[in-house]
């Protein structure tokens, strides 16, 4: 017979091990519920509105958390597919960030920066040849500082300062 005997601090070793295992397992455990739960929030693009064929006019990027969905960001489009207006949205819901506005050729109509869902910053203006219409800035909404307008070639034409 093989009998094998085990020293007081053998087992005292295997003891802690046995516990280090188990402290293992419940932060494995830990980790998984947090993983499960941290996935339930994800972005949900969403098709809001259609043009008549069916192809979409309006799509809303949402951030869903739980039953929460706040709307982050907005595309318009023209019937034949390009896009009319873009823009971001901050937690509150207001505008933020460069919205861009084209004209149905596709080319830049306006882009303007907001902070709060005011004008903030640098805005400009074309026309749907491309070139410059007006430029100038805003702060809280308002116009601030020189202003420059064009004439259809490009040729500054006007200078106003607020």
């Amino acid at each position: 017979q093989n009998i094998i005997e085990y020293s007081p601090l053998s087992l005292k070793y295997l003891k802690d091990i046995c516990n280090m295992i188990k402290k293992l397992v419940s932060l494995c455990y830990i980790l998984l519920i947090t993983l499960i739960v941290g996935c339930t929030s994800q972005t949900v693009e969403e098709i809001v509105e259609t043009h008549a064929d069916g192809t979409p006019k309006v799509i809303v990027l949402y951030f869903v958390d739980g039953e929460n969905k706040t709307k982050m960001a907005t595309t318009q489009y023209y019937a034949d597919g390009k896009v009319e207006l873009s823009g971001q949205f901050n937690p509150d819901q207001k505008r933020m960030g460069k919205w861009l506005y084209n004209y149905p050729s596709g080319l830049l109509w306006s882009e303007s920066v907001y902070e709060s869902g005011k004008r903030e910053g640098y805005s400009c203006v074309y026309y749907k040849n491309g070139k410059k219409r007006y430029e100038g800035n805003y702060k809280a909404d308002k116009t601030i500082g020189t202003w420059q307008f064009y004439d259809e070639d490009g040729k500054l034409i006007k200078t106003q300062k607020h």
